[in-house]
């Protein structure tokens, strides 16, 4: 069997695959200096942006794995003054990220004050899937190259309503699409919109809304060559690096971290740094520790409109 033979095969699959993982639950560095990675440019001054793009499957190597995943991190600054930028190890299927059980201890705390501590401290999520990019106007160079596209939530959804629409009753049935089709996918017309909103220190600022992005009609990838659709093929970036466990910290880096960022104590003062307890008595032992409310973080600002960081609802991707 060919390799592209063996991909539609896979593929056949894929959108049955969404669906059951539809109910399962199942970042670091920065991009700007690796040029595998892509995403759109919005004009803030113009308060605009667009570009289409076609989502690929994955790369040879890992064909039959979903070709998207996902990566939660925290972004935050505590009353420390100092910032909270850390990929989740609920990323890889752990439950032992720190500022996960934080989140759970100050939830169920029964103090107001805590609830909202721990949403200032909740988890974003960012996709990362192979494209195409068929049109970029604010960076021509870009077409006909296959990147890794890291997005939020509001193209995610988008995604998932075309891939498992939702069908009511009496209206017509909607056919499913699998965007990541090499010969039934659709290219996505990326269009941003400006929404004016205010940021985490209280400033007006304009962020992307992308609500009139959409799918065109299904097509062939590549107009269904299969010369240039190996070709584009043969460029797709392997995913499952991004979610090996030796990129993210450690569990006790991390609550070094967040003790750095937070202190030893956190919201009513009923909640403490999970899993440093002896490490914190030690090192406060000689310093009196107020246990009163202390100011909640600052959550990251937003870049995407439309986009619930508490993503429980729209988890039908699994760990890969």
């Amino acid at each position: 069997m060919s390799s592209l033979a063996a991909l539609r095969q896979s593929n056949k699959g894929l959108v049955n695959k969404f669906k059951e993982s539809n109910a399962k639950e199942q970042s670091g560095g920065s991009r700007a200096n690796d040029d595998r990675y892509w995403k759109p440019t919005f004009n803030k001054e113009k308060g605009s942006g667009s570009a289409v793009i076609r989502f690929l499957p994955v790369c040879e190597a890992e064909t039959g794995d979903l070709p998207c995943i996902k990566i939660h991190s925290h972004a935050f600054r505590g009353a420390t003054g100092k910032w909270y930028i850390e990929k989740s190890l609920s990323s890889i299927g752990r439950k032992d990220d720190p500022v996960g059980l934080l989140n759970s201890a100050l939830w169920n705390s029964g103090v107001d004050s805590d609830k909202e501590h721990a949403r200032t401290q909740k988890r974003q999520t960012k996709y990362y899937a192979n494209i195409l990019v068929i049109k970029d106007p604010a960076n021509p160079a870009n077409e006909g190259k296959v990147k890794i596209f890291e997005f939020g939530p509001a193209i995610y959804k988008i995604i998932q309503e075309k891939m498992t629409p939702e069908q009511i009753e009496g209206d017509d049935y909607i056919e499913p699409v699998n965007i990541f089709d090499i010969d039934s996918g659709a290219d996505l017309a990326i269009r941003m919109v400006g929404h004016k909103m205010k940021n985490s220190q209280g400033q007006d600022t304009v962020v992307p809304n992308y609500d009139k992005s959409e799918f065109k009609a299904s097509s062939p990838l590549c107009g269904g060559d299969d010369a240039k659709i190996e070709k584009v093929w043969a460029q797709c970036h392997p995913l499952r690096p991004l979610v090996d466990p030796t990129q993210f910290k450690s569990v006790e880096a991390l609550q070094a971290r967040l003790v750095e960022v937070l202190g030893p104590v956190v919201g009513s003062g009923i909640a403490t740094i999970p899993g440093t307890t002896h490490r914190v008595q030690a090192e406060y032992e000689n310093k009196p520790v107020q246990h009163t409310p202390r100011p909640a973080p600052t959550p990251a600002p937003v870049e995407d409109v439309a986009v619930d960081y508490d993503d429980s609802g729209l988890d039908f991707l699994k760990d890969i």
